[in-house]
């Protein structure tokens, strides 16, 4: 997390750079134990990450500081991707380059790309 707070008297803001999905993913375990506590302990770590983001949101609007967000969002190629595959590591920091820099790119935005989707 970035925060400026400038000298001259505005607001500021807020950036996020978040490395991973903020949107909940539905994926069925094996029932197996090691699965469910893996699968358990993703879903909770996850859960804790989007109620911060929440908070921070709050946070920000109520003192109207502008908050931009960055995510992996669902277009990301191959998802399921071994942990430390280096091709598909490549692939998502091209386009995190590409995204920030767009002129519409999550950094100039004040919404979230990857939306947070609550039940």
């Amino acid at each position: 997390m970035m925060v400026d707070a400038p000298t001259d008297g505005s607001q500021g803001a807020i950036y996020i750079l978040y490395n991973g999905r903020l949107a909940p993913k539905f994926k069925v375990s094996k029932p197996r134990t090691l699965s469910l506590v893996s699968r358990a302990l993703s879903t909770v770590l996850g859960e804790a990450d989007r109620t911060i983001i929440d908070d921070l949101r709050s946070f920000a609007q109520e003192r109207k500081i502008r908050l931009s967000i960055c995510a992996i969002d669902e277009a990301a190629p191959n998802a399921d991707a071994p942990l430390f595959d280096t091709g598909h590591m490549r692939k998502l920091y091209t386009m995190g380059e590409e995204e920030g820099r767009a002129q519409d790119g999550c950094l100039i935005s004040t919404s979230i790309h990857s939306p947070i989707i609550r039940p």
